[in-house]
């Protein structure tokens, strides 16, 4: 687990994927997505509405980051999710993986599931930090 500052947590981090999620990307989405939460940030924020073509194998990848930040004490959030790339997830087991509580659908208000698991998310950090003790004197 990597260090955090006594009693506090960074604010959740946000991405946003905007390209094809296939096979071969899968290991620069991991790099990236880890990347993402390194430091302070356990709480990460995936937007993945500009993103197609997820195959199992980015989908795993996927899975093995919001194991990283579970192990961490923290979560990946993903947002924007389209019909088509939920039922990708679904399939491929990602739902019972990340939580169903971490999924939030694409909707027709621009960016309303994104300002949602960001609220989400920053609650989560907030209880997150309120846990943790407080070394101030």
């Amino acid at each position: 687990m990597s260090p955090v500052a006594p009693g506090r947590l960074a604010n959740p981090g946000s991405c946003r994927l905007r390209s094809e999620l296939y096979f071969a990307a899968a290991e620069e989405l991991s790099a990236e997505l880890t990347r993402q939460l390194d430091g302070n940030t356990r709480f990460l924020v995936l937007r993945v509405q500009e993103a197609f073509n997820a195959d199992a194998t980015t989908v795993e990848a996927i899975a093995s980051v919001a194991e990283k930040a579970r192990q961490r004490g923290g979560r990946l959030i993903l947002c924007g999710v389209r019909k088509g790339m939920y039922g990708v997830f679904e399939r491929a087991g990602l739902l019972e993986k990340i939580g169903q509580d971490s999924i939030f659908e694409a909707q027709r208000d621009l960016l309303l599931s994104t300002r949602r698991a960001i609220a989400y998310a920053r609650g989560l950090s907030a209880a997150a930090s309120a846990q943790l003790p407080n070394h101030e004197s």
